[in-house]
């Protein structure tokens, strides 16, 4: 398991619990004002008034409240996407020529695909393929690949970032598999301190594992090969 992360009742939620360096003042004040009370009761002295414990008790949970409510609110839905749709999915496999998105046609040949294509960030289009056991690249104006994979990313929540590589029909958008990768960052408090400290923290992610493997990790070259490959 990474660190910062606490399971409660089946429920994941993440932190590093920089937030309780707010909390704690005020949950030693509620401290300080229970031990007087008890103090003051134990030696037939008048004893401090239920209105101050209720006061230092309430102002605690509600700097409480505020410093993790976003770490609960991320916890329950990372939780709901890490079990239902996080993970390597294959809809249904395919014998691929060509495919679109992806480099490096030599890693490819031995699970059928012909050629590989791709854009450049400037705009500019190529084809790569094997011709007499030499990798061949050539620039074109018209992707034949009928294949893509595609990359997508959206945001859940502000916290949650959903990011999915898919293998999808260029015709008609049919999707024949998917590796869904749940991307989890700090809540607020953590957040602050990371960024007042400069230090570098790249969050939590769930959707990489392999399930009953547990030392295998699934990236896009797993996705590729286990849709083309029957005997992935």
């Amino acid at each position: 398991m990474q660190s910062g992360m606490f399971t409660i009742f089946g429920t994941t939620y993440y932190t590093h619990g920089i937030g309780l360096i707010f909390v704690f003042p005020f949950a030693v004040w509620f401290l300080i004002t229970v031990a007087k009370s008890s103090a003051n009761y134990s030696m037939k002295r008048k004893p401090i008034g239920l209105s101050s414990m209720v006061l230092s008790a309430s102002i605690s949970l509600l700097v409480f409240a505020g410093v993790f409510l976003d770490v609960f609110l991320t916890g329950q839905k990372a939780s709901e996407l890490c079990k239902n749709e996080a993970g390597m999915h294959i809809y249904k496999k395919i014998e691929v020529e060509g495919l679109l998105g992806i480099r490096k046609v030599n890693n490819w040949s031995d699970f059928g695909i012909k050629f590989v294509e791709y854009e450049t960030t400037i705009g500019k289009k190529y084809r790569e393929f094997i011709e007499n056991e030499k990798v061949k690249i050539i620039e074109v104006d018209n992707f034949q690949s009928e294949i893509e994979l595609v990359r997508e990313r959206e945001h859940a929540t502000d916290r949650i970032i959903i990011g999915k590589r898919r293998i999808i029909n260029r015709q008609n958008s049919e999707v024949y598999s998917e590796l869904v990768v749940i991307g989890i960052f700090p809540g607020w408090a953590d957040s602050l301190f990371i960024n007042l400290t400069g230090t570098s923290y790249g969050g939590w992610s769930c959707g990489r594992k392999a399930k009953g493997k547990s030392d295998k990790e699934y990236y896009t070259s797993d996705l590729v090969k286990a849709t083309v490959n029957t005997e992935y």
